[in-house]
């Protein structure tokens, strides 16, 4: 069998790479928002207070769900529920405590989560107890006494905790659950922390900026790479040109976020979307980040809405 390496190659389908439009305002240097580290004392007690305060009461609301709730299903969606619980209550806490700083703000989930974790394994024991017939057990004892906790828990793991139709689980499939349990309760509170530490902050205003979703909508007509390209550079006039066409699954949003107040600090977000129906019809999202917090100012943010 021989082969015509003179033969030509058939042509490859190249994407379209629209030209740059002139540019109607002066933009920007390229550059995007930065905490400024501030942490101040007076937010982590706040935070620390917000945080704590209203975990113990979601610790014991999930720990009379699980061993009082006559629904099963309920009580079995509780272990999801209470980690994000906790993720929107850090969440708050580190917004009305002003954190600027992630290492901060990630200490601070930290010790709350830990908090949430522990009182919410002693508000379960307490109720346990008591719902066997243990009216003698003392709370307060329980909550000082973290070695007595330890050996309750390691005891229940042993024996076995019983659950409805007095079918006991033990052993290593109960430890299972304990310690996927001790992960969500745990970490995902954490990461939230994180995420919440990372949206700008007015330094001028003293003030957290607010989100506006879907300033703009664009087709997929370029690469990722591309795209970054042309955002980076602020054409947003080429942008302007590809606008999402009407029931286009997948497209590129343009997200910012600004200060209310003095209308001067303002960070773009762009994202890709892509939308999906189940077997019901409904539509579902999913993002994935292209471009975050690069900081634009009143002129770029006039052109990009034009």
């Amino acid at each position: 069998m021989s082969i015509d390496l003179n033969k030509p190659r058939p042509e490859q389908p190249q994407r379209f790479v629209p030209p740059a439009a002139p540019l109607n305002f002066t933009p920007l240097p390229e550059s995007y928002y930065k905490h400024s580290g501030k942490a101040p004392f007076r937010g982590m007690l706040t935070t620390l207070g917000i945080g704590i305060s209203l975990s113990i009461v979601a610790a014991f609301a999930y720990a009379n769900i699980i061993i009082y709730f006559p629904f099963i299903y309920f009580r079995a969606l509780a272990p999801i529920g209470y980690p994000l619980a906790l993720s929107f209550i850090i969440a708050f806490g580190l917004q009305m405590g002003k954190i600027r700083n992630t290492p901060v703000a990630l200490l601070l989930s930290g010790i709350i989560s830990f908090v949430a974790f522990y009182f919410a394994w002693t508000f379960w024991i307490f109720a346990l107890l008591r719902g066997v017939g243990n009216k003698d057990v003392n709370l307060f004892g329980l909550l000082t006494s973290p070695l007595m906790v330890k050996g309750i828990i390691l005891k229940i793991g042993a024996t076995g905790y019983w659950g409805d139709k007095d079918a006991a689980i033990s052993g290593g499939f109960l430890w299972f659950i304990w310690i996927v349990e001790t992960v969500l309760i745990l970490l995902a509170p954490i990461l939230c922390g994180g995420l919440t530490a990372s949206s700008p902050f007015c330094e001028t205003c003293d003030r957290w900026t607010e989100e506006v979703k879907g300033i703009r909508e664009f087709q997929c007509v370029v690469s990722e790479k591309e795209l970054k390209k042309i955002v980076r550079r602020k054409d947003y006039g080429t942008l302007l040109t590809f606008p999402r066409r009407v029931g286009e699954p997948t497209f590129y949003r343009a997200n910012l976020h600004s200060c209310p107040k003095c209308k001067v600090t303002k960070a773009l977000k762009v994202e890709q979307v892509s939308l999906k129906a189940d077997e019901r019809g409904k539509m579902t999202e999913t993002t994935s980040s292209i471009i975050d917090n690069l900081l634009i100012n009143p002129s770029e943010l006039t052109a990009l809405r034009s």
